[in-house]
């Protein structure tokens, strides 16, 4: 992105000196003194005439791209007001307001950019974006979760026939407990939310079941509400879901303490649904959490990822883990109970467990059972079909126990910045593996993935055969993937570029763009990753190798010389639950509806999808719906793909994953791959039988790919 003093002299008989700037900024960013070159920018981009806007229209959307990545959303609008429809800068203005967490604003510049290009693919990705942090996937997922919600229904009925007339629902969400509450007879309803964007969705919702007489919804946290500007009285019952997988990190002690106290009626006892939570933990052997978390190489080093960070959460299945120790229930918290709810917040005690057989214990799983009254109840212990994950503890060290014995463990509740938050600790000093090495979830992911660790081993081959026919190969690398050499290979540099983070090789010499351009440094092989670890392509590094493609030498090569994008139609109720909420969300009521406002946030495209651990059912066999061969990587591509349907069923995804083509029999395929994830395109569920031909649109832009069903022709039965 880097200007040449060139284009200024070359423009210099139709310019004025005002222009200068540009130059000024440019070399500014080259010194990293990006406060200086903002200023400067800044200060300037106001004053440039008419006459110079179309003249350096190329050199200013090249220095608003290098700007846009630290500037505000203000200083980059004056930007945008000299050139109002340009696309590029349309979609970095959009990303700023992402960034800087204005996402209504974001939301609407997308939309109405996509109004003036609907094509373009970057548009079109920053608009799933959007949508994924405008509103968590977990909120269709709990939507859809008919299980939760008749059993939360079925309880506040109970409360409301008991004689409750006046609810305060804390934590709202879409409204969905309050319009139970309401079409269940309550007489008011005070609803809170925080997210304002949630609390948008939660006022159309509720004006979609014709509830407004009956609810005040206020956005904000429960402890700005008060008797009796905001809540004019104390409420019989407190509803509330406010519980990740861990039980306690969305704070909901300290809010059912403030709310008990400030807000509980005294003479229904502080009711609350749920009255009481119970978490439990199991310590289990697990290959897939220790290949998430720790990696062993050659030398016996231990490079783990395992951070300061509570738990993780992830849905396990059953076949994902071994039971080592008996199940342990580590504490129980009445919510109708002040003192119950202060215990738990200052909780801290040694257990022991005991171990009902050999092996290695990688973490503790963790689940909770809520008890919302004296009939229902619900639970996320692992198999069973719910919205909330389980909370999974890695320990610190691999811990080697032996059948009856007794493992102690140290537990606490500690107050974090916004929640509280359950610690294990496993209280002994012995550990399997030593030398134990931080490393990024990518590194081990990568240690730990076969079919990445072949593909390096033979990419090294081929350039120990380069290096047999030269003296020296030089070798540069835009990607922290490619760090899992152990070695150093005779007769092979190694560069870096210097955005990379080099984790434990110290035989990797950093190099700068600037550096690069100064020293007109060539390279033989251009190692840059256009595949995300996440499924898709990378944007990223589709802009890293456009630079540096440029310092290749005579005859150098990028590794990657082909990718191959696979396509596959697909069923999958994961993907169907997590993607947009589907009416009706009652087993015992169809009137009330929930899906039109929240699904405006609905996804199309779903990355990080693990196979191994949802439910896919294929209606054809894979193809190559596009291949790109290596000088075609910066060219728009579009084409169409028929798939012949092989059963019966619902369609609702098309999945895809890559093949990159390197040497001349060196290739490596994302769907075999542990450590790379698998994406899908989402689509309106469809029926479909043997014998339909499905017709997919395929666009290609460098670092975007969008697909889109076009048709679905229906098999002729007559014929038959």
């Amino acid at each position: 992105m880097l200007l040449k003093k060139k284009k200024f002299q070359e423009k210099s008989d139709c310019s004025n000196i005002q222009m200068v700037f540009l130059q000024g900024v440019t070399n500014l960013i080259e010194e990293k003194k990006f406060e200086e070159a903002l200023e400067c920018f800044a200060d300037n981009i106001s004053k440039i005439s008419y006459a110079q806007r179309s003249i350096y229209e190329e050199e200013i959307v090249i220095l608003a791209e290098v700007v846009s990545t630290y500037c505000d959303d203000a200083y980059f609008l004056q930007v945008l007001q000299l050139y109002p429809q340009h696309p590029k800068l349309l979609f970095l203005y959009a990303c700023i307001l992402l960034r800087v967490g204005k996402l209504p604003f974001a939301r609407r510049v997308t939309e109405k950019s996509l109004s003036v290009y609907p094509t373009d693919l970057r548009l079109l990705d920053l608009q799933e974006r959007i949508r994924f942090k405008s509103v968590d996937r977990w909120h269709f997922r709990m939507l859809n979760d008919k299980v939760r919600n008749q059993c939360y229904y079925n309880a506040i009925s109970r409360k409301i026939s008991g004689g409750c007339k006046t609810v305060l629902d804390i934590g709202c969400g879409t409204g969905v407990l309050s319009i139970f509450a309401t079409a269940l007879g309550a007489k008011l309803v005070y609803a809170c939310e925080s997210s304002q964007i949630l609390c948008s969705v939660a006022k159309d919702t509720i004006c979609w079941n014709k509830c407004n007489s009956s609810i005040r919804l206020f956005c904000g946290e429960s402890f700005q509400l008060n008797i009796p500007d905001t809540v004019p009285e104390r409420v019989d019952l407190i509803i509330s879901e406010i519980f990740d997988g861990g039980l306690l990190g969305e704070n909901c002690l300290e809010v059912f303490e403030d709310a008990i106290t400030r807000f509980g009626n005294v003479s229904y006892s502080s009711l609350i649904i749920p009255y009481r939570a119970t978490f439990y933990v199991v310590g289990v052997s697990s290959l897939k959490i220790r290949n998430e978390n720790r990696a062993v190489i050659n030398d016996g080093a231990l490079y783990s990822n395992v951070t300061d960070a509570p738990y993780n959460l992830e849905f396990l299945n059953p076949e994902d883990f071994e039971c080592i120790t008996d199940e342990l229930k580590l504490f129980q918290v009445d919510f109708r109970s002040l003192d119950s709810i202060r215990s738990c917040q200052n909780y801290s005690d040694n257990i022991s467990v005991k171990c009902i057989k050999d092996g290695l214990i990688d973490a503790f799983v963790g689940w909770f059972t809520l008890e919302l009254d004296e009939v229902e109840t619900l639970t996320n212990s692992p198999g069973t079909e719910s919205c909330w994950e389980q909370a999974i503890f890695p320990t610190r060290k691999l811990v080697n126990i032996q059948k009856n014995d007794c493992l102690p463990l140290l537990v606490n509740i500690l107050k974090g910045n916004k929640s509280h938050f359950v610690t294990i600790k496993v209280d002994r000093d012995d550990e399997v593996l030593e030398n134990k090495l931080f490393a990024s979830s990518l590194l081990v992911h990568r240690l730990n993935d076969p079919t990445w660790m072949n593909y390096i081993k033979e990419c090294l081959n081929y350039l120990q055969q380069i290096q047999n026919k030269n003296s020296i190969v030089k070798v540069l690398l835009l990607s922290t993937s490619f760090l899992v050499l152990e070695n150093d290979v005779n007769g092979v540099d190694f560069f870096v570029d210097s955005c990379v983070d080099v984790l434990f090789s110290k035989s990797f010499a950093r190099i700068s763009r600037e550096q690069a351009i100064k020293a007109d440094l060539r390279f033989d092989l251009i190692v840059a990753e256009l595949v995300r670890e996440s499924g898709t392509l990378s944007p990223e590094g589709f802009q890293n190798l456009e630079f540096w493609r440029s310092h290749l030498s005579t005859g150098g090569i990028c590794l990657t010389r082909r990718l191959v994008i696979y396509i596959l139609p697909v069923r999958s109720k994961y993907l169907e639950l997590n993607s947009r909420v589907h009416d009706p969300v009652l087993f015992t009521r169809e009137d009330l509806k929930f899906s039109n406002s929240i699904n405006e946030y609905k996804t199309s495209h779903f990355e990080d999808i693990d196979l191994s651990s949802i439910d896919i059912l294929s209606f054809s066999i894979p193809k190559k719906a596009l291949i790109l061969e290596y000088d075609e990587f910066y060219i728009d591509k579009y084409t169409s793909c028929k798939f012949k349907v092989n059963k019966k069923g619902q369609l609702d995804a098309f999945l895809y994953w890559f093949e990159t083509k390197s040497f001349s029999n060196v290739s490596f395929n994302t769907r075999n791959s542990r450590s790379f994830k698998k994406a899908a395109y989402i689509v309106d569920p469809v029926e479909v039988e043997e014998g339909d031909v499905l017709n997919i649109s395929v666009r290609y832009s460098p670092g975007y790919l969008n697909l889109k069903l076009i048709s679905v022709q229906k098999c002729d039965k007559t014929k038959n």
